[in-house]
């Protein structure tokens, strides 16, 4: 029998007791070193051979080895940095943003049936089934097929999506960031006119608006809703912050906003920090429904996948999937109902409908 055990951990000598010649020669190369320590006790019998090994600073990130899988991988430092990561990827900018427009589109509390039912059915069974592929196999998105080839394209497909999702999203992260960094003044600049910066000279604010609206009857109140007025802060968006009457179509995109894409630089150089070291009842309201609530939770991206990798085996990742699913519901109704009482505030105060006020889906966004 051999009296040295194998093991796929990197750096790392596993010896059995009486293999004195690869003790010397481990001493002599690790003599100088005072950042990897171990002590090896090999227990080997006739069926299965056991290891024991205490480490101390390795070079991972976790100061964790996994020595119970084939494969090296390292862990979460504890549970709480899987659950707001996982947790973070779901509740984001869909359920602030994307939910009360789809919501509104179809149909508003008739859309919630739907929703909580592809909710239980579909994506929650799916979320878990990604953490558990991840947590059990501990391979991403697409070596994680290599159980069956044939679905390989899954993790492939998988991969894409996220990637053309990233486009956009980060597009968005960065006008929020660059509404962020202007906001820090006296005056919000979206809430005044200023026809120096790109304003036109149909804008108005809101303060106005709803000051001739209290004031006029109403056959001077019906005029006022023919009238091309358009808020200083739909202006502001559209004509400041994108430019797009610069633009005259995709022949001519209009000037580089270098704002934009320093607001862009700035969130990829935050992602790249953090990720350096590692780890109505009809067929298109259920169609809608289904894409919102995958959408919102992240199923399907190959994300949790990822993420699962890096949990023990027997980590209790159930626990997790259900409070995922609860609070990213909750936020997207809690954000549902923020955004409606707003639009039907406003609708009000212009009497106007709730329609007119977001321009049938146009200006959704702002």
């Amino acid at each position: 029998m051999d009296n040295s055990c194998e093991s796929n951990v990197p750096s790392v000598i596993h010896l059995c007791t009486g293999n004195e010649l690869a003790l010397n020669h481990l001493s002599s190369s690790y003599e100088n070193s005072d950042k990897q320590k171990f002590i090896v006790d090999c227990h080997v019998n006739d069926d299965t051979s056991k290891m024991k090994s205490e480490t101390s600073d390795l070079p991972t990130r976790s100061g964790k080895l996994n020595v119970d899988n084939d494969d090296y991988r390292e862990e979460w430092n504890n549970q709480c940095d899987f659950f707001l990561s996982v947790l973070g990827y779901a509740v984001d900018l869909a359920n602030v943003w994307r939910f009360p427009y789809v919501c509104f589109t179809n149909g508003g509390g008739a859309f919630l049936i739907p929703y909580f039912i592809v909710m239980v059915c579909s994506a929650t069974p799916m979320f878990y089934l990604e953490l558990i592929l991840g947590q059990k196999h501990r391979r991403g998105a697409i070596s994680l097929w290599d159980i069956c080839p044939m679905f390989r394209g899954v993790g492939i497909a998988q991969v894409i999506i996220s990637y053309i999702v990233a486009f956009y999203y980060n597009t968005i992260s960065a006008w929020s960031l660059y509404f962020l960094f202007v906001s820090i003044t006296d005056i919000l600049p979206w809430t005044y006119c200023d026809q120096r910066r790109g304003n036109s000279i149909n804008c108005v604010n809101f303060t106005y608006l709803q000051n001739l609206s209290n004031t006029i009857s109403n056959d001077e109140n019906d005029l006022l809703q023919q009238k091309n007025y358009s808020l200083a802060s739909i202006e502001y968006f559209e004509r400041v912050v994108l430019k797009l009457q610069q633009s005259t179509g995709l022949g001519d995109l209009g000037p580089i906003r270098w704002q934009l894409v320093g607001c862009t630089i700035f969130i990829f150089s935050i992602l790249f920090a953090s990720m350096r070291n590692g780890v109505k009842t009809s067929g298109k309201v259920w169609a809608n429904a289904a894409i919102q609530i995958f959408f919102s939770t992240g199923a399907g991206f190959g994300a949790h996948i990822a993420y699962a990798t890096y949990n023990p085996r027997r980590y209790n990742c159930y626990r997790d999937c259900l409070i995922t699913s609860l609070v990213n519901a909750f936020t997207s109704l809690f954000a549902g109902v923020t955004v409606f009482a707003y639009l039907g505030y406003l609708a009000h105060l212009t009497h106007t409908t709730v329609q007119t006020v977001t321009g049938e889906g146009k200006n959704d966004i702002q």
